[in-house]
């Protein structure tokens, strides 16, 4: 469903949602960057040579994963709640 703009600055819930699902793959990229460079600053520190750069970037992965896994099960429950409240709203009517 696509929200209208209601010409005041009133919150649009819609428009927040989708406003923190965009920010999702940023989040993702910046997880998995932080990953690669903690890895590859061990590989430095240790002398290792590109063990700890996968490790890192693995790990980077996965928990990219976990926290977006968390923001889209949240987004969907937030959307769902309100396509609930207005089904009510509108059964009321």
């Amino acid at each position: 469903m696509v929200s209208q703009p209601t010409g005041k600055n009133e919150p649009n819930p819609a428009r927040n949602r989708m406003w923190r699902l965009s920010g999702l793959g940023f989040t993702m990229a910046s997880e998995i960057v932080a990953g690669l460079l903690i890895g590859w600053l061990i590989d430095v520190v240790t002398g290792t040579k590109d063990t700890w750069i996968i490790v890192g970037t693995v790990l980077g992965l996965i928990i990219a994963m976990v926290s977006a896994i968390k923001i889209a099960v949240s987004a969907n429950r937030q959307a769902v709640s309100e396509y609930k409240e207005q089904q009510e709203d509108a059964s009321d009517s």
